[in-house]
C-alpha cells in the first residue's frame, strides 16, 4: 500500500483523508481570491494592449470572442 491505514479500496489507501492537500488548497485559494481583482485587471490591460497592437499592425485583423 501507499499509505498504511484501513482497507478501503483492496488495502491500497488509508481512510485518512489528505489533510496537508486540503490546508494548502485552503492556503491557494486564500492567495487567489486576496488577489483577485488586481491580477484580473493586469491581465486586462495586457489583453487590450495586445489587441491595440495587433490591429496597428496587422490590416483587417479580426478576433473572436
Amino acid at each position: 500500500p501507499f499509505v498504511h491505514g484501513g482497507s478501503q479500496e483492496r488495502n491500497m489507501r488509508a481512510g485518512t483523508e489528505n489533510l496537508y492537500g486540503i490546508v494548502g488548497f485552503a492556503k491557494a485559494l486564500e492567495l487567489a481570491t486576496t488577489h483577485y481583482e488586481a491580477d484580473s485587471a493586469y491581465i486586462n490591460n495586457i489583453k487590450l494592449y495586445m489587441k491595440a497592437q495587433l490591429e496597428q499592425h496587422i490590416a483587417g485583423v479580426s478576433f473572436n470572442g
